[in-house]
């Protein structure tokens, strides 16, 4: 579900304000601020994504629930969302250490709740998604794994490969741990 409300909603003295009406079951996983012109770029554990208009998500209040941006094959879920600009790319990690680059031109525009098209290829060997991050290929990233062990990656070392392909190693993970994360490096300079 994909909701899009004006940041006037939220200018209230009071603490605790109602931002998403959630199922059960469901939870908050990010906030975007957008321009209203800007292109929703979804991606799901099982290696989906979709790219649509912002346009298509009507304003609603803060207590509305939203519509849907993705339909998802049962036990899949959205792992993350980012806004499509010009050039950047779907940087992505799966379970097991494979990570590639691919650039958000490869993923058609399509209307909003969809399904998408295959962003990551997955097999028994990759595991799902640990992450993903749209981005340019001049960032750092963290890669984090259940064990603790913790990477620092430039994203432009991430082989750069087509949307369906399973990347390469990007980590290697200790037997039975697992990439449980991807940040990228937030600088005091990117702050500014």
């Amino acid at each position: 579900m994909v909701k899009k409300t004006a940041l006037p909603e939220y200018d209230s003295p009071r603490t605790g304000l109602i931002a998403v009406n959630l199922k059960p079951g469901d939870e908050l996983i990010d906030v975007r601020l957008t321009d209203g012109k800007d292109e929703v770029f979804l991606v799901s554990r099982k290696g989906q994504a979709i790219r649509f208009k912002e346009s298509l998500v009507r304003p609603m209040g803060r207590s509305a629930a939203g519509v849907i941006g993705m339909r998802l094959s049962e036990d899949d879920r959205v792992l993350t969302v980012g806004l499509a600009s010009e050039g950047e790319e779907m940087i992505s990690v799966t379970e097991q250490g494979y990570g590639k680059r691919s650039p958000l031109k490869d993923y058609p525009l399509k209307g909003r709740g969809g399904k998408g098209v295959i962003g990551h290829q997955l097999t028994g060997k990759t595991g799902l998604l640990a992450g993903a991050y749209v981005g340019s290929k001049d960032i750092d990233m963290f890669v984090i794994s259940s064990s603790g062990q913790v990477v620092r990656v430039g994203a432009g070392d991430i082989r750069r490969v087509g949307r369906s392909s399973q990347g390469v190693r990007t980590m290697r993970v200790e037997e039975g741990a697992n990439v449980v994360a991807l940040a990228p490096v937030i600088t005091q300079m990117d702050e500014e």
